[in-house]
């Protein structure tokens, strides 16, 4: 008999990111990251909305952001993205998705 393991906080939200840039809206990161008891904290970005860390014996420290950037530079009418970005430190990996 095959026991399915609980999908990681990372994969979770590496999954709800995903949904968010098919959606076009924050909500599933955010809805998962809540779900998971993650802790908003003061960015690291500048053009960030939020971020999230969470703290976990397996994945060491998870964090992610939602932020945007002008993917054309200083082209000004340009459109921005809206771009999110997850790390984890054990083992390390890192994710970005975004949509316009």
């Amino acid at each position: 008999m095959q026991t399915s393991t609980p999908e990681s906080a990372y994969d979770q939200l590496v999954a709800a990111i995903d949904r968010a840039c098919l959606a076009r809206k924050d909500t599933a990161v955010v809805d998962v990251a809540e779900a998971l008891g993650m802790k908003e904290v003061a960015s690291k970005w500048k053009t960030a909305y939020w971020q999230y860390e969470l703290e976990t014996e397996a994945e060491g420290t998870i964090t992610v952001i939602h932020g945007w950037h002008d993917p054309a530079g200083a082209n000004p009418g340009s459109a921005e993205a809206e771009l999110f970005e997850i790390s984890r430190s054990k083992p390390p990996g890192t994710y970005r998705n975004q949509y316009e």
